[in-house]
């Protein structure tokens, strides 16, 4: 007679359900990793978008009125001074231009430059710092969210701050034995060879260093040329 082994046949039904329950715990984990990378994925792609949107409207900061600032240097006479002005308008700060100006003491306009507001931000975005354990991956990260938290009134006051700030960092009177040291070791280039060499032996006339607008770094030296009355770029660097 066929006898059932209680014991063995418990011991089976344990088994089974012990596979069972790892097989479903398995499945389980594989459906929360993918969640979690498709998750990773999606917020790293919506972050790209929006750090670009931030990029590009700077969060729609703007200036609620127009702004000049005004300064009395000495460039094209040693004897009178010239009105040099930063004019800022009101309105979108990513979309709006401003513009720079030289008045002669004798009422003519020697120069002037149209560029974007947003220059003065270019820097707004730049943490102060960033975790020493940061690889590239991570710091980059560390930048896109640092400019996605940024609120639109510190990048306001950013860009306010470096507006005023135009006339002692952006805007100089160059001192001529700088430049010509400049020259001499070869930093920069000559723009004009003949207004630059005429502009170093005229006690008269002085060089104004001016930022490059349209780049991250690098500076234009103008002169105000007594012939055609008006200031030209007589050597850059960068």
């Amino acid at each position: 007679m066929y006898k059932i082994n209680l014991h063995q046949t418990a011991n089976r039904w344990h088994g089974y359900l012990l596979l069972l329950f790892v097989l479903i715990a398995c499945n389980s984990t594989e459906k929360n990793s993918s969640v979690t990378k498709d998750t990773v994925v999606n917020n790293a792609v919506i972050n790209d978008v929006v750090y670009k949107e931030v990029l590009n409207n700077l969060k729609e900061a703007a200036f609620d009125k127009a702004d000049t600032l005004k300064k009395l240097l000495h460039f094209s006479s040693s004897s009178a001074y010239d009105t040099f002005l930063l004019i800022v308008p009101k309105g979108p700060i990513a979309s709006s231009d401003a513009k720079f100006k030289v008045i002669t003491h004798e009422g003519v306009e020697a120069y002037s430059e149209t560029f974007p507001t947003r220059y003065f931000g270019r820097h707004v975005f730049e943490p102060d710092s960033i975790p020493q354990s940061a690889n590239q991956e991570s710091s980059d990260m560390y930048h896109k969210q640092y400019a996605i938290s940024l609120p639109k009134e510190k990048i306001e006051r950013f860009v306010y701050v470096r507006i005023r700030e135009f006339f002692t960092e952006d805007c100089t009177i160059a001192n001529k034995i700088d430049l010509r040291k400049m020259e001499e070791d070869n930093v920069g280039s000559a723009i004009d060879d003949e207004l630059l060499s005429e502009a170093m032996t005229d006690p008269d006339l002085s060089f104004l260093c001016l930022i490059d607008f349209k780049a991250d770094e690098g500076v234009y030296y103008l002169v105000y040329s007594k012939g055609k009355k008006k200031a030209l770029r007589v050597y850059a660097s960068d």
